[in-house]
């Protein structure tokens, strides 16, 4: 081929790369734009859908779902949360690895396959359920192996982890819909299992960044508080999660489940003890990710209770580990590494701070308010509910222009 006929092909290329330097397809230049967006989008009004629902049920918000309580389960955990942890790892493994970044078109399929899984969800009363588990089930597998591209290839295997835990994550998706197709008694067994997954990323992920991001701000600020990481406490504590994980896939007894948590929670809370928490008050942007950190432990102190001593019901120690811990962390995350791939100021801006706050105040009267008051169980969880939507509304407010500008440092991403 000579260099004439190459020149037209070569320009042509860059023309279709230039077209996501540009609103609104800028979205698609990297995982935490695309994803944080989704994520915040189904934050917002799936919740708020859930909670219309359960205010006038009669009205049916979720009528098209064949069953809406496992409607509001499965959305949470396989479309929020699985949202939340794809624009996380799409933006994080290149720098892991020293890979490229996934390229645009491959963030517009994911986009795609996600989209199409909640379209699918909210049909699922209408169009066969093989066709909504179909819809539902392509998008992990998809995600799996653009980052296998990435992980595999490299030495350092200690992030191959996110791997089996994606798959693990796929799984569990799929035996909700054997559950939905009323082909097993309940999706419960399935989604304790993608919740479990969830806490184990948190562990390690949060694991990582929490204490590096606290000592290098003390650092900068010439404090000498000390900030201690214990690899032998912090692979007992990744042990213990998975090891509280295999015994509700094997249903093991109750006491054996609720011993494992009870020191899977004392060892998160030990490890976040000693990473100077407190010293970061000033900073809401840093001192949002001890917060979530610190309810993945109290989550699984509160399954301890309910196992051994029947304390708490087990929603209670569920809602802590989704709502609490999942809910805190992922906003804090997210609002942080958007602030930083974007390349502006990590500060909370004031609907930010209203975010985190909103959050945990959803998380605290689902948690604790029916405990305190079981006679307005309804109207707690109806209120929970429109706190955690008015929460990723504020963010939704913060980081939607983010998301549709192009680096304010000019670099690409």
């Amino acid at each position: 081929m000579t260099d004439s006929a190459a020149a037209p092909d070569a320009d042509d290329a860059r023309r279709r790369a230039g077209a996501f330097d540009r609103p609104p397809l800028i979205l698609f230049r990297s995982g935490f734009r695309a994803f944080f967006l989704l994520a915040g989008l189904q934050g917002a009004f799936a919740m708020a859908l859930w909670t219309l629902w359960l205010s006038a049920p009669a009205g049916g918000a979720l009528g098209a779902a064949a069953d809406p309580v496992g409607w509001h389960a499965h959305e949470m955990l396989f479309g929020y949360t699985v949202a939340a942890a794809a624009g996380f790892l799409l933006t994080a493994v290149p720098n892991w690895t020293g890979t490229a970044a996934a390229k645009s078109w491959t963030i517009v399929l994911l986009a795609t396959l996600w989209l199409a899984g909640r379209v699918g969800m909210w049909l699922a009363g209408i169009i066969p359920a093989w066709l909504t588990a179909a819809l539902d089930l392509a998008f992990l597998p998809t995600l799996i192996a653009v980052l296998a591209t990435a992980l595999l290839p490299v030495r350092n295997r200690r992030n191959h982890v996110f791997l089996l835990l994606l798959s693990v994550w796929w799984l569990c998706s799929l035996l909700d819909h054997v559950a939905f197709m009323g082909l097993e008694p309940s999706g419960t067994y399935a989604r304790r299992l993608a919740v479990d997954v969830a806490a184990i990323m948190m562990i390690i992920v949060g694991g990582r960044i929490v204490p590096s991001f606290t000592r290098n701000w003390l650092k900068a600020r010439g404090r000498t508080d000390s900030v201690r990481v214990d690899t032998g406490l912090e692979r007992v504590s990744i042990l213990l999660a998975f090891l509280v994980m295999i015994l509700h896939a094997l249903g093991a007894w109750d006491w054996m489940v609720g011993l494992v948590a009870l020191l899977a929670g004392v060892s998160v809370l030990w490890r976040l003890g000693r990473w100077s928490g407190f010293s970061t008050l000033s900073e809401p942007i840093l001192f949002i990710l001890h917060v979530g950190y610190g309810w993945i432990g109290f989550a699984f102190l509160l399954e301890a209770a309910s196992l051994l001593a029947d304390w708490v019901p087990y929603t209670t120690a569920w809602h802590a580990m989704t709502a609490g811990a999942v809910g805190t962390l992922t906003l804090a995350v997210m609002t942080r590494a958007a602030l930083g791939h974007a390349g502006r100021p990590i500060v909370a801006a004031p609907l930010t701070i209203a975010a985190y706050v909103l959050v945990n105040m959803a998380a605290l009267v689902r948690v604790f308010g029916p405990l305190i008051k079981p006679e307005g169980y309804t109207s707690l969880v109806v209120a929970a509910g429109w706190l955690w939507a008015l929460a990723f509304i504020c963010y939704l407010i913060v980081y939607v222009p983010l998301f549709l500008r192009p680096r304010a440092d000019g670099k690409p991403g």
